[in-house]
């Protein structure tokens, strides 16, 4: 599974346009593993602290789905200031993973994260989303 190919997530909302891309390395384990290998980026603080950690939580949610183990490597992460969330970040990592191990989600499940998306899809502040709970959180509050 050592395909780097990118998960790409596209929605729209009121004629505002939402994207993420994340790319993963996805190899069996011995117990679940994320680890961040993120290539250099342009900019020096991209992605954001706040994107990352709701990727990671996207992945460990994902997880929580699965029978096997899994060591999950975030190389990349894509997205813009004005059209990209930590929710939309989260649920595009979930489903990156899925798509990776080639685990299908019932559809009520792809509905209530997208509900979760879709809610909060004008909110550009520093949060971390916890898709356990469809919350989010400020960043100074993750351990």
């Amino acid at each position: 599974m050592e395909e780097n190919e990118s998960y790409k997530w596209v929605g729209s909302k009121n004629g505002i346009a939402g994207v993420a891309w994340i790319s993963l390395v996805v190899d069996p384990y011995a117990y679940n593993e994320i680890i961040e290998e993120y290539v250099p980026q342009e900019y020096p603080n991209f992605p954001y602290d706040d994107w990352k950690l709701s990727a990671r939580n996207g992945i460990k949610y994902a997880l929580s789905f699965c029978d096997a183990h899994w060591k999950v490597s975030i190389k990349n992460m894509v997205g813009h200031i004005l059209h990209t969330n930590s929710c939309m970040v989260a649920y595009t990592a979930a489903r990156a993973l899925w798509n990776k191990i080639g685990y299908i989600p019932a559809a009520s499940e792809i509905n209530k994260l997208e509900t979760f998306v879709y809610n909060n899809w004008d909110n550009r502040e520093q949060l971390v989303a916890v898709l356990e709970t469809l919350t989010l959180i400020r960043l100074e509050d993750c351990a």
